[in-house]
């Protein structure tokens, strides 16, 4: 049997004495020097934690925990942070909340942080269950938090978190994207494309082949910079058998990708982890990735 690949997984919460304590210093959340303490002695058990010799560290995505719990507004600053810190372990999220986020701005960020860790870097992706914050970070496109229920909000999540990982995943391996989805163009507008811009001529020039249309405007986008991991197809088999994955399985050629997925009973995290990707199903869709023949876990479509 393999040595199993740990994760372990933190972020800061504000401690009190019990939960009438709690309620006393409400909002603990907003206590500046005791969340400043408590994310600096943090760095202290992250070293730890990789001295121990476990595979890899992550944290969360989580907002306005007022109540002092799941402080975890920002995993890609605090994997930077850590980046500087640890000398074995890979770092990453469980997970970035696709339903939320724009997926350009998680593939910079997310290969940046590639390149700081030198490869030992991971990414989660998430579909977001609390309702709190996620009915608001997602107000723009109408994405609202689910629980897997099969509800009208459940599908559309679903939807939007499907769009929005295939488009990162493209970002990360193609020179240079354009896509048309429900929710979201490259470029915007699509029809027309982006007119105007006054450096066209040195993105023509420079830029990835067809960035540029005949007519000066912006066709496509090349999104910079790439990963430091090639492929940057990844994967990592989770203990948890009934997560749905067969559908990135199937369009983004890659094997075992997988995400959080909640239900009323439990909630689960899976994550996405550096090693080969496999082109059985969609070969053309990323030319660039090599063969590679994975065992994909069962799961349920």
């Amino acid at each position: 049997m393999a040595t199993p690949k740990v994760i372990v997984q933190l972020y800061p919460v504000l401690p009190a004495e019990d939960r009438a304590d709690r309620e006393r210093k409400r909002p603990l959340g907003r206590n500046s020097e005791l969340y400043h303490r408590v994310l600096h002695e943090s760095l202290d058990l992250v070293k730890s934690i990789d001295e121990m010799g476990v595979w890899g560290i992550s944290t969360i995505e989580h907002h306005l925990h007022s109540e002092g719990y799941e402080l975890g507004p920002n995993p890609g600053v605090l994997n930077a942070w850590w980046a500087g810190q640890v000398k074995r372990a890979y770092l990453g999220a469980l997970g970035y909340v696709m339903a939320t986020r724009d997926p350009i701005r998680v593939a910079e960020e997310t290969a940046i942080l590639d390149h700081m860790t030198k490869g030992r870097f991971f990414v989660g992706l998430t579909r977001g269950y609390q309702a709190r914050w996620t009915n608001i970070l997602g107000q723009s496109i109408d994405a609202v938090a689910t629980l897997s229920d099969g509800s009208a909000d459940d599908a559309r999540n679903r939807e939007i978190f499907e769009e929005r990982t295939l488009m990162l995943m493209q970002c990360w391996m193609q020179e240079s994207v354009a896509a048309r989805q429900p929710h979201y163009e490259i470029p915007y507008p699509y029809e027309t494309g982006v007119r105007g811009y006054p450096a066209w001529k040195s993105a023509e020039t420079a830029g990835a082949p067809g960035e540029v249309g005949p007519d000066g405007s912006i066709r496509r986008v090349s999104v910079v910079p790439s990963p430091y991991t090639r492929p940057s197809c990844t994967s990592m088999r989770d203990a948890l058998p009934d997560c749905r994955m067969s559908w990135v399985n199937a369009r983004t050629s890659c094997a075992g990708f997988m995400w959080a997925e909640t239900n009323k009973n439990s909630a689960t995290s899976c994550c996405v982890t550096t090693t080969k990707c496999m082109q059985t199903f969609t070969p053309r869709s990323f030319p660039n990735c090599r063969t590679s023949r994975m065992p994909t876990p069962p799961c349920r479509a």
